[in-house]
């Protein structure tokens, strides 16, 4: 298993799909669990798997087979050929992060490349000095872009509210995740965390405030 496919992220609400729905009323929570261990196989394979491994995944997953050819075929879940099956969301995402990973890996090349010229005699273990948060073991870590859902998720997760999650994505989206300084982000979480994660962005402050307009430009970086 490569390291990419330790993780990959999902929207949080697909339990409400229709298709979800309708998995768990005919065959129940074991199917659900079918479904999301298929999800992981995609990515481990790379988004697509053959049909004919259904034994060998059923094996695995200690179940029968029938089981496994319901979930796929069936639910509208995911798509097929008669020779293997896929996910076009599981498609899009590797897709996705394969691009950002890419233009990452490329803009930090470019920078080794900026530093190793202006210091042509340092060695590469001293051309890039560990920074506290923003580098390690001497390399310069690679900073990839959240999505809106993590953003979402992150900000649902430590009690704030997801308008104000959408807001904060957006303003730095729009400005290629540069501050209002004309610095980089390099950890978002933090970001978020020194910027938007105010009293008046919450969910209970939200719901106080409904009849209150709010003036999204107080949460902007820099707006007094």
């Amino acid at each position: 298993m490569s390291k990419d496919t330790y993780y990959f992220s999902h929207d949080y609400h697909a339990r409400s799909d229709k298709k979800m729905i309708r998995l768990l009323a005919k065959n129940g929570i074991e199917a659900v669990g079918i479904y999301w261990c298929l999800v992981e196989m995609l990515y481990e394979e790379g988004g697509f798997l053959p049909l004919e491994e259904c034994e060998c995944i059923a094996d695995e997953l200690r179940t029968q087979c029938e089981r496994i050819e319901d979930v796929i075929k069936n639910f509208k879940l995911f798509d097929n050929d008669g020779v293997r099956f896929w996910s076009k969301s599981v498609l899009n995402r590797i897709e996705l992060r394969n691009e950002r990973s890419k233009k990452a890996q490329e803009s930090a090349n470019n920078r080794w490349k900026k530093n190793a010229n202006a210091l042509p005699m340092q060695s590469e273990c001293n051309a890039i000095k560990e920074k506290k948060g923003n580098k390690i073991k001497g390399k310069e870590s690679i900073f990839i872009p959240p999505l809106l859902i993590e953003v979402k998720e992150y900000f649902d997760e430590k009690g704030y509210s997801e308008k104000s999650a959408i807001t904060a994505f957006n303003y730095y989206d729009s400005a290629k995740w540069v501050d209002s300084k004309g610095n980089s982000v390099k950890n978002w979480k933090q970001k978020m965390i020194s910027v938007w994660f105010k009293d008046e962005n919450k969910k209970e402050a939200t719901i106080t405030n409904l009849r209150q307009p709010i003036d999204h430009r107080k949460n902007a970086e820099g707006w007094k």
